[in-house]
């Protein structure tokens, strides 16, 4: 392919390009955009997503994209020198698991002086308050209590079972049984307590093969410490032990369920630790659609024609464009179609109207502002060159034989040496007995085939000739 060719081609597709653009929407990038950390900073009342993430709006910001009008020939939105308004509202998302993970992990991480900047902050504090955890500024870590001896304080929840009472309804199980089959020769030797509800349940003993059922009952009126209601026992606090990483699980999910408030004050005090707090909000946040207008439109523009008649009167003609704009909005870009209405009054009242568009907001059929167009080349198929060398022998030395071996073959010189090749024929023989004797016709009689044995004597005859050839050569 020429280069004269390659040129004539690539103006072609510009031109192409050209053509199909001016039916597509134009996207315009936000210039100017605030940081997320802005965003979230502003202060705006959040909301909640249907897909559980927490969205802020920022405050209101000014774009301005082209404004062409369709009409002109040669003229597109994205190549007019007049600008459109337009008031957008930023969004930022947050994801409250990513936030309250963060969160957690600042705990984890415990830096030296965390526990002085943890008292300043509401929101971190609130997820130590969820699982009742202290901090230690002696050694900078973190403790909740231990919830591991049953409540023995008045008012606490207790079981029951006859006129046995602890406040472990296992406990109170074993105390009646143990009592009860003291004098047994065989004691109850193993019990297990199945509930029924939060207020009852039953002892079960077993005593070798025999099994025994008592209902055991809750008394009190609440628990001043953690309820068990696997176990039953309303435990109080022994102490306290470091968290692990149960307790951060429990901690962040907490977090996670709280409203959009509350997840953003936790990103903001956990940020305010780090080296660069608004690049941790950036980091830990993203873009949603922005808010905006789904259509607004331009200022209305009026031009004068005056034409001089040849009767020397004057007409004067007025011709007025106005340009409607539609909107789809992105994270940080919206997309936008131009529709520019043309309205002639002529000179003798009469008005005409039509109206041009640069195509709808199609996903897929937005033109970027002032981007410059990609092409691609293919060069066609090339065309079919004969080859610069064909070969004289394309089979080589085995296509030559066969093509001069039949000429060989039929040679008087090849005749002359078959002529020397013995042709042996032969077949077995036959044999046959003739018993006509005398008067006595017996006719003649054929032998059975002998062959076999010819062939066993062959063998016998060329074996015994290979013996005597090596005695002769080798001796011995």
């Amino acid at each position: 392919m020429g280069i004269r060719n390659r040129y004539t081609t690539a103006v072609l597709i510009a031109c192409l390009f050209s053509a199909s653009f001016a039916g597509a929407a134009t996207r315009k990038n936000v210039d100017n955009m605030p940081r997320r950390s802005d965003v979230i900073n502003g202060g705006g009342s959040g909301f909640q997503t249907p897909n559980g993430e927490h969205a802020f709006y920022g405050r209101d910001h000014v774009d301005t994209h082209t404004a062409g009008n369709r009409f002109n020939a040669g003229d597109n939105p994205g190549g007019s020198d007049r600008r459109q308004k337009i008031t957008v509202k930023p969004r930022v998302n947050l994801n409250p698991k990513t936030v309250a993970g963060a969160a957690g992990n600042f705990f984890k991480s415990l830096p030296k002086g965390g526990a002085a900047g943890l008292a300043a902050g509401g929101a971190m504090q609130a997820m130590l308050d969820a699982i009742d955890a202290v901090m230690d500024p002696a050694n900078n870590t973190i403790q909740v209590p231990s919830f591991s001896e049953p409540s023995t304080k008045p008012g606490d929840y207790y079981w029951h079972v006859d006129n046995f009472q602890s406040p472990s309804p296992k406990k109170a199980c074993e105390n009646y049984y143990a009592d009860k089959s003291s004098t047994w020769t065989y004691p109850i030797h193993s019990v297990e307590v199945v509930f029924a509800s939060e207020s009852q349940g039953f002892c079960q003993g077993i005593s070798y093969g025999t099994q025994y059922s008592d209902a055991v009952w809750r008394q009190g009126t609440g628990c001043s410490g953690t309820y068990n209601s696997s176990t039953g026992e309303c435990l109080v606090s022994s102490g306290y032990r470091d968290v692990t990483q149960s307790d951060f699980d429990s901690m962040e999910k907490w977090a996670a369920d709280q409203n959009s408030d509350f997840i953003r004050d936790l990103l903001k005090e956990n940020c305010a630790g780090s080296p660069s707090p608004l690049a941790c909000i950036d980091e830990l946040s993203e873009w949603g659609d922005m808010l905006g207008p789904s259509s607004a439109v331009g200022p209305k523009e009026t031009t004068t024609t005056t034409t001089k008649n040849p009767d020397g009167t004057v007409s004067t003609t007025s011709t007025s464009t106005q340009n409607t704009y539609n909107y789809s909005f992105g994270p940080t870009y919206y997309n936008y179609s131009t529709t520019t209405k043309k309205t002639v009054t002529n000179a003798d009242g009469s008005v005409s109207e039509s109206e041009a568009s640069d195509g709808g907001l199609s996903p897929g059929n937005e033109k970027p502002e002032n981007e410059e167009p990609s092409y691609s080349f293919e060069d066609s198929e090339f065309p079919k060159v004969d080859p610069f060398y064909e070969q004289k022998y394309p089979d080589g030395l085995e296509g030559v034989w066969n093509d001069i071996k039949a000429k060989i073959d039929s040679s008087a010189f090849i005749q002359f040496l078959q002529g020397f090749i013995p042709n042996f024929s032969g077949s077995c023989p036959s044999f046959s007995l003739n018993l006509n004797i005398g008067p006595f016709d017996l006719g003649v009689q054929n032998l059975p085939s002998v062959c076999y044995a010819l062939d066993f004597v062959k063998v016998i005859l060329l074996f015994t000739a290979v013996m005597t050839f090596r005695a002769l050569v080798f001796g011995g």
